[in-house]
């Protein structure tokens, strides 16, 4: 079970996002990256990264709380219900959100492991190998969104659990999983993994 810690705040999400960035600033965080509605940072821990993300039902998702019916939030669950290792490690899951208006949405500061960009050169040649290290049949870990529903017949447990946890997710929210929301983790034996990170919206 995913373990959630949450916390009152009384200010609007968008409020909260930018103050967030902004102290962070200030204490040395780096920005990493960023998307529309999420940003990620550095953490005094360089094998740990953490994930802002603004979940605020933009994308039309109805609820009383747009936090608990985000995709990625979903995602989350999910992966925490039927873990993978082809699933991101999560340490720390921090919600900011103003109790007494729910609907308004809120902040989630995830902690997770630091990985690798899929396009970086040290493992972009070994993007196919990844792929079938999931199922020997992919060609590219996008084609997940068409037969992930045959893992959940595979042998390897690994395998078998990213595609409940990927079928579960989809079953409430919109596939997105492009060559942005896969990275790649690295063991010491210089072995690599590929990691769905963000695979729904």
């Amino acid at each position: 079970m995913l373990k959630i810690n949450h916390h009152s705040v009384v200010a609007t999400p968008d409020s909260v996002f930018n103050t967030f960035l902004v102290k962070a600033e200030t204490h040395g965080t780096k920005q990493l990256g960023s998307g529309a509605f999420a940003c990620t940072v550095s953490h005094p821990d360089p094998a740990l990264v953490v994930k802002v993300c603004k979940m605020t039902g933009q994308f039309g998702r109805k609820g009383s709380n747009p936090v608990e019916t985000d995709g990625y939030m979903q995602w989350m669950r999910n992966i925490a219900e039927y873990p993978t290792r082809f699933a991101p490690r999560i340490y720390r899951v921090d919600v900011l959100q103003d109790p007494a208006n729910l609907r308004k949405g809120g902040v989630t500061l995830i902690t997770m492991e630091r990985l690798i960009p899929n396009s970086d050169n040290t493992v972009r040649k070994h993007a196919h190998a990844m792929a079938q290290s999931i199922d020997p049949r992919l060609e590219y870990i996008t084609e997940l969104e068409d037969s992930y529903k045959r893992l959940k017949r595979s042998e390897s447990k690994d395998s078998y659990n990213l595609g409940m946890a990927l079928d579960k997710t989809w079953s409430t929210s919109r596939k997105d999983l492009h060559g942005g929301n896969w990275m790649v983790r690295k063991y010491k034996d210089g072995s690599l993994c590929p990691v769905i990170t963000d695979p729904a919206v």
